[in-house]
């Protein structure tokens, strides 16, 4: 069995089908009949996490809801998100091999917590356990940590409490402050191999413990750069100032900005790609992993383009899955001829590709699987919910919106979380918020900063730490009190709006 693991930092991805067969299962479908009711609990099941007590074993299932949300909601399906319940709606997506981040951390407790010989093996494997970004822990990671270390492995973590931006996930700084095992020795570490001192210096500013970094490079480096326009603008204006051939990182809070900056015309939306899972999860699935192969081939990343597209490519014992047809199993060999045959099918259309429809692309697949392959198809588009979805769709749009995880994200553009762990010559961060208000206040996150961190001015931190040698800042909106704090900073002040 294939195993496809979610993204950890999003909240739990719900698939129409999924919810309508775990209605179904439960006699509940005919009572969950309005269209309107059922949307609400799709809603509600994005939310769904397991919530562990202090005891390792102790887990349960829950949805939180607010007050307001919640009277939305019928009694019948309120009666639905009981642990039993959302277990059996979890069970779904398990049986396909599907598992959040979520569930890996549950499966992986109850299994120490159940078999307590396999923690005495692995400490016996692993008798040294470094654990770098210990920050971004969660406690059932750190109470594994203790059960190994009890077992005498020697444990080494490392981590940076200003770079704590997991609060949403189960992780705190004070977590990792509190942090400690029997004869624990702590070391400070202030030295700063990455970046410039002038970047150092805004670091430090932003820092809200009592660090002081200071640079291993010695170089005094290039004036970081506060650029005041639209985040597209600011990053045509940035590039202008690079060496020839330097990339430029952008990273930005949400995925709608980082859209924008890459191209203005880009609708406002972070995940075109629901509307496809809705009218089908599991060609969802395969051309999704499709398109991401798409995104690492055009970076140059062919071996980990193919891995992509081979786990889109769904299959029990070689016998493949929706929208794959074949009359024969395929071998993992035969699997991998068929990745690499779709990926320069859609690589051979170079940039037309990005303005074709993802129909179209779609039937382009298919056509070349027929040609190439005997007894090998995909399933034919025929009028319905998915042709309309995948008609409304171009390919740009939907290569933009994949979403690349691990060692994999090498695109130029990413929300800041998805940054954390990249470094980069040249980074533009977007200060961009939902409105003025909040955009001003990611600003003074540099510009005044808290004495006490919160989880917010840390993103910003985290932002402006991804850049070695050339610091680019971006915002909408300027008021002259910040641009003379700005000025006494050492910043550099652009307005942009009229850049070509």
């Amino acid at each position: 069995m294939n195993t496809a693991l979610v993204d950890g930092h999003d909240e739990h991805h719900v698939n129409h089908m999924k919810v309508d067969a775990w209605l179904r299962a439960s006699d509940q479908r005919q009572r969950v009949f309005d269209p309107k009711q059922f949307d609400l609990l799709k809603t509600a099941l994005e939310k769904i996490r397991w919530m562990q007590a202090d005891e390792l074993c102790a887990w349960h299932l829950s949805v939180n809801l607010s007050d307001g949300f919640a009277k939305g909601l019928w009694s019948t399906s309120k009666a639905l998100l009981t642990t039993q319940q959302l277990l059996a709606y979890k069970t779904l997506y398990w049986a396909d091999g599907i598992l959040d981040h979520d569930d890996i951390l549950y499966l992986a407790s109850r299994i120490v917590h159940d078999h307590p010989l396999i923690v005495s093996c692995l400490s016996a494997r692993y008798p040294f356990l470094m654990i770098d970004e210990f920050q971004d822990t969660v406690p059932v990671q750190t109470n594994i940590v203790r059960l190994l270390a009890d077992q005498g492995t020697t444990v080494v973590i490392i981590g940076d409490a200003e770079q704590s931006i997991f609060t949403f996930a189960g992780a705190h700084p004070e977590h990792y402050r509190a942090f400690t095992l029997p004869d624990t020795d702590e070391y400070t570490i202030a030295d700063n191999r990455r970046s410039t001192d002038r970047i150092i210096a805004l670091l430090n500013h932003v820092r809200s413990d009592s660090i002081v970094q200071h640079g291993l490079r010695r170089t005094v480096g290039e004036p970081v750069q506060l650029l005041v326009g639209a985040p597209a603008v600011a990053f045509q204006y940035a590039r202008q100032l690079l060496p020839e051939g330097e990339s430029l990182l952008i990273v930005a809070r949400n995925n709608s900005v980082v859209q924008q900056a890459q191209r203005p015309t880009t609708a406002r939306t972070t995940a075109p790609w629901n509307a496809i899972d809705n009218a089908d999860c599991y060609r969802k699935i395969f051309l999704h992993q499709l398109l991401a192969g798409v995104v690492l081939a055009r970076k140059q990343k062919f071996g980990n383009a193919v891995e992509t597209i081979l786990r889109g490519i769904r299959h029990t014992k070689g016998n493949l899955k929706e929208p794959l047809q074949s009359t024969i199993p395929r071998s993992t060999q035969q699997r991998r001829a068929i990745a690499i045959s779709l990926l320069e099918a859609l690589i051979g259309l170079g940039p037309a590709l990005d303005s074709m429809t993802l129909c179209a692309a779609y039937d382009h697949c298919r056509k070349t699987l027929i040609s190439e392959f005997t007894g090998l198809t995909i399933k034919q588009i025929k009028a319905g919910k998915f042709h309309d979805v995948s008609e409304a769709h171009k390919c740009g749009d939907l290569l933009l919106a994949v979403r690349l995880t691990g060692n994999e994200e090498v695109r130029d553009a990413r929300t800041i979380h998805q940054a954390k762990g990249t470094e980069r010559g040249n980074v533009l961060v977007c200060l961009n918020g939902r409105d003025e208000a909040e955009t001003l206040e990611h600003l003074n996150h540099i510009l005044y900063p808290a004495a006490t961190s919160d989880e917010e001015q840390r993103i910003t931190y985290v932002g402006i730490s991804r850049a070695r040698d050339r610091l680019f800042l971006t915002t909408p909106i300027l008021t002259g009190e910040q641009k003379q704090r700005a000025l006494e900073l050492g910043l550099q002040v652009a307005y942009v709006e009229k850049c070509s």
